[in-house]
């Protein structure tokens, strides 16, 4: 990555595009090497993160779930973005008036249900700058996991939340995955 990221600095600049991190890089994973050999989350994650802003990418999309004790997957998203913000922030690789936030792609539920409903998603994203870290808004996701996508939506921009918990939060919505959805609204799986 760092060779590619090199090599094209830049180049991509006019386009600004997103990156969408591997599904096997979920945030809400322990950060340790998920297989021998291989990098940590956090470190993987950070990669991803300095070949984007290298290349001119407007953020990189990240999975956070697939980690079957939530009380864990909660512990383990904030630990690895609390690693990773400084590189959001462009503030450790010299490319400090680059931002490249960190979008956190909403759950369908399946396993845990971790990050499935917009008032979590919400309330997640509420305890970092909202140029560091957004919403990426999966349309199927949403659909899996109960919600009309306008509701979600809704609940984003204008709803409250469990415990009066307000809910406002539509600038954390910084990308939307426009797609289908081939299984049944509420089924907790993902359709594409």
């Amino acid at each position: 990555l760092d060779a590619l990221g090199d090599a094209y600095e830049g180049v991509l600049t006019p386009y600004r595009g997103y990156v969408h991190a591997p599904y096997s890089l979920s945030l809400a994973r322990k950060n340790v090497s998920q297989t021998a050999g291989s990098p940590s989350i956090a470190s993987a994650a950070q990669k991803y993160l300095e070949v984007s802003q290298k290349m001119g990418f407007k953020g990189v999309v990240f999975h956070v779930d697939h980690c079957p004790d939530l009380e864990q997957a909660k512990i383990n998203l904030r630990q690895n973005l609390d690693a990773l913000l400084p590189f959001a922030n462009g503030l450790t690789n010299g490319l400090t008036n680059v931002r490249c936030p960190i979008l956190l792609e909403n759950s369908c539920g399946d396993g845990n249900r971790f990050m499935s409903t917009p008032e979590e998603m919400a309330q997640v994203c509420s305890e970092y700058p909202a140029h560091s870290v957004q919403v990426c808004l999966d349309i199927c996701h949403a659909h899996g996991a109960g919600y009309d996508p306008m509701e979600y939506i809704s609940s984003m921009c204008f709803g409250n939340g469990k415990d009066g918990y307000k809910v406002q939060y539509h600038e954390r919505i910084g990308l939307i995955h426009f797609n289908g959805a081939i299984k049944p609204r509420g089924c907790h799986a993902d359709g594409h």
